[in-house]
């Protein structure tokens, strides 16, 4: 497995930290586990994933990347119900991974 960049590392592990000491109903703590989980999918796979790992990590971007606001554990919804910009959290794992912003559109 490849490992991220110490900016990257250093930026989840600040988050997991914060989050550690912030007292969360049970639903919105699932929430952020479930956007950890795809985050980190994401950033710590390696370069050319393969077999499960590959699939994983196009789950987990296609989640991070969709527009769905219906569904309660979509990726907008979570942001939405946890308070966090949806396209800041979007930006940082572009650039964590190396990769140009991606444009997006609003619907």
């Amino acid at each position: 497995m490849a490992t991220m960049n110490s900016e990257a590392q250093a930026a989840i592990q600040r988050w997991t930290k914060e989050v550690r000491g912030v007292e969360v109903e049970p639903a919105r703590r699932l929430m952020l586990a479930v956007l950890q989980d795809a985050v980190l999918t994401i950033l710590e796979s390696p370069p050319t994933p393969h077999g499960t790992a590959q699939r994983m990590v196009i789950e987990a971007d296609s989640w991070l990347y969709s527009n769905n606001r219906v569904h309660p554990f979509s990726f907008l919804s979570i942001c939405e119900a946890l308070d966090l910009d949806a396209g800041y959290l979007r930006n940082a794992v572009d650039e964590w991974r190396g990769e140009a912003p991606r444009r997006r559109s609003s619907g």
